[in-house]
């Protein structure tokens, strides 16, 4: 059985991410899925959520995928700079567009809009980016 849409998609955004230079420079291979693990060290790029809603393209099966992309930085003098530069990174690789979601054609990814700010720590900041994609198939 093939994947959904949600779960084609995230796969996809992790590994296209995990595989950019400039997205390793920053985080490593800490990019994360909607699990993020308990011990995970900081900065990291995660995402956030993802929704799914039903399209009809060109008579046939669509989605429309909403989903978040967050940068997290550690506890630095310069979080907001360090989550910046992370959620930078990520869409640099999502403007891109070229991302392989397996079984599935990515007719469009677009950035709907991105907000920053101190995470629940008190401490660190986190820059969320919110995404629309739409998959054919």
């Amino acid at each position: 059985m093939a994947d959904g849409y949600a779960l084609a998609l995230q796969r996809a955004v992790v590994t296209a991410l995990k595989a950019d230079a400039d997205v390793a420079a920053l985080v490593g291979q800490r990019v994360y899925g909607l699990r993020v693990p308990d011990n995970a060290e900081r900065p990291y790029i995660y995402i956030s959520s993802i929704e799914v809603r039903d399209v009809r393209s060109d008579c046939a099966a669509a989605g429309s995928v909403t989903f978040g992309i967050v940068g997290t930085s550690r506890s630095v003098t310069n979080a907001d700079v360090e989550s910046g530069r992370c959620a930078t990174a990520a869409h640099a690789v999502l403007k891109r567009e070229d991302i392989n979601v397996n079984g599935y054609r990515l007719v469009q990814l677009q950035r709907a809009g991105e907000s920053r700010g101190l995470a629940d720590d008190g401490k660190s900041f986190e820059a969320a980016t919110a995404y629309t994609a739409l998959l054919d198939g």
